[in-house]
């Protein structure tokens, strides 16, 4: 009995360390690279500089870059698990997520830039 007891307790602890392991890395879970998160490449310095201004955590509304506005939704916690915004200049309209390395630009879900 004793032995049946240590034994449970001991897969008890070995779960209880793996849930606190860190969190996956997207390499590790998305093997394929075409199936990783994409990138969209900023068109303009103007683009560059909305995305490093998102780092700020702007609240949402107008954001006057260059001459430019651009509308800035407020974030929101995507299905990837990354803070999202949606970002408007004039017509177009795109998504930036919150990356390690900074804001970027992703493509939609519903196709395009």
């Amino acid at each position: 009995m004793r032995a049946r007891l240590f034994f449970l307790c001991s897969l008890g602890c070995l779960g209880a360390l793996g849930c606190g392991a860190s969190e996956p890395r997207e390499a590790d879970i998305f093997h394929d690279p075409a199936l990783r998160a994409s990138e969209v490449e900023p068109a303009s310095e103007d683009d560059r500089a909305v995305l490093a201004r998102l780092a700020s955590d702007p609240a949402p509304g107008a954001l006057e870059v260059g001459g430019s506005t651009y509308e800035i939704d407020a974030a929101y916690a995507a299905a990837s698990g990354r803070r999202c915004r949606h970002v408007r200049d004039g017509s177009a309209e795109r998504l930036a997520c919150e990356t390690t390395e900074g804001w970027r630009f992703v493509p939609g879900l519903l196709g395009g830039p």
